[in-house]
């Protein structure tokens, strides 16, 4: 019976790990109040003016860091339009709100709508502004929530003669859009779940002669039940697509698609060997985790592993790669997350395999400390090299004094609680070799 609970629980808590990134409040609750003024303009009393009493400003679920009024030049000329993103009543009949954007433009002082693009959905999925026409101007692109587990759909629109005009609509589940072929003219990427189909299908599209046309779809068939797509740099001269799959409890992995000849090609031959070189237990997300303009592969990894390892409490790292430009990664970086207590730790290159981190926990069985160790040749604990140990305020105002005879550095603190690092003496001459600014060099803090 105990088992039977306790897989229950284990069950739910990892759709939640899974899920938490998109399980998100509904618009009306996400909005925060505008700003009243933006780039020098009166904002109440423009919202007052088109919104009506039954009208109220929204966001874009996927886009909540993003304002609900917004300024962007849609037409090229040299006044910025204003966007405004808003929430209706709901329509009894398709037990809907609507949901729409407004567009404004700036004519002898005055603001004249001149598109309002609606839908009866259950919120405003995206509102982007690129240009996928070729015309130098940005194009408007909309993804509407239709509901729970159901696709989006995107419309897309181009301004001509004064307005926008619809050119193109789609299901998607995800989107981007970028320069794929590198020739100054940016394509639509979309990702969708095939109906009926454990495959999932990326397609790019291209605006050519007054229409959006497929220039290649790609199928990667497995049973996945969530996926998520970044575009970006794969290299310095490619583009590349990233698609990190979650395909069960405790496995991951994560596929690379670029372009060649106007086809999609996946590079790391995933699709075709049983183990994907890219495969690990939780899934993470693909990203520029170094800035440096191209976007890694994330993979949840175990150190090596020690002598006696029973013994002590091991975290798996993050471990960063890039593509090596053919068909395999390359290593970029190691890091040590800790969220609970919000920091990371960036591993030095030169440590390789032999280190190791224990996790140490206080009286009361919470985390509170982690320590770094080297390794002897034989994967015994060698030498200790550093720790990082949280405290809150109270408690380190009562403990600070037993650290005054030790080498430590306050790498954190705020009105709650302080992070302090504390410091081996190792030789200069070892890689090992940790000073002050070498751990505040390593050590961050999680956004």
């Amino acid at each position: 019976m105990y088992k039977k609970i306790n897989t229950i629980i284990i069950c739910i808590f990892m759709i939640f790990v899974v899920l938490g990134c998109s399980i998100t409040k509904p618009p009306s609750e996400l909005i925060n109040k505008p700003k009243n003024l933006i780039e020098g303009i009166e904002i109440d009393n423009i919202v007052s003016q088109f919104l009506s009493d039954k009208e109220t400003l929204t966001l874009a679920i996927r886009q909540n860091d993003k304002e609900s009024v917004r300024r962007v030049n849609l037409d090229e000329d040299e006044e910025k339009e204003l966007l405004l993103l808003y929430k209706g009543d709901k329509n009894s009949f398709a037990d809907k709100n609507e949901y729409g954007v407004i567009i404004l433009k700036k004519n002898k002082d005055k603001w004249h709508e001149i598109n309002r693009i609606s839908q009866n959905v259950d919120g405003l999925d995206l509102v982007e502004y690129k240009d996928l026409t070729g015309d130098k101007k940005p194009d408007l692109l909309i993804g509407w929530n239709m509901g729970e587990n159901q696709d989006k759909i995107l419309s897309l629109y181009s301004w001509h003669n004064g307005y926008f005009h619809s050119i193109y609509e789609s299901r998607y589940r995800e989107l981007s859009i970028d320069d794929l072929n590198n020739d100054g003219q940016n394509e639509l990427v979309l990702l969708e779940r095939l109906p009926k189909s454990d495959a999932t299908s990326i397609e790019v599209l291209r605006y050519s002669k007054e229409e959006m046309i497929s220039i290649d779809k790609f199928n990667i068939n497995n049973k996945s039940y969530y996926s998520t797509m970044t575009v970006g740099n794969a290299s310095l001269d490619k583009k590349g697509i990233f698609i990190d799959f979650d395909m069960d409890i405790f496995s991951s992995y994560t596929d690379l698609l670029i372009m060649k000849n106007n086809k999609l090609v996946e590079v790391l031959g995933n699709e075709t060997i049983d183990i994907p070189k890219t495969s690990h237990e939780y899934m993470i997300k693909s990203k520029d985790i170094n800035n440096d303009g191209i976007i890694e592969f994330g993979l949840l990894e175990k150190i090596t592993e020690v002598k006696n390892s029973s013994k002590y409490n091991i975290p798996l790292i993050n471990t960063w790669y890039k593509w090596d430009g053919k068909n395999d990664i390359t290593l970029v970086l190691k890091e040590y997350y800790n969220h609970d207590k919000g920091y990371k730790v960036q591993i030095p290159k030169e440590w390789g395999e032999e280190f190791t981190i224990i996790k140490k926990f206080d009286e009361k069985g919470f985390e509170n400390k982690v320590e770094f160790y080297t390794l002897d040749s034989n994967r015994n604990l060698h030498e200790f090299i550093f720790s990082i140990q949280s405290f809150s305020k109270e408690e380190w105002e009562e403990n600070k004094y037993l650290l005054q005879d030790k080498r430590y550095v306050v790498l954190e603190e705020n009105e709650k609680s302080v992070i302090v690092g504390g410091i081996s003496d190792l030789q200069k001459e070892s890689k090992y070799f940790m000073n002050e600014d070498r751990l505040k060099g390593i050590f961050s803090t999680l956004k």
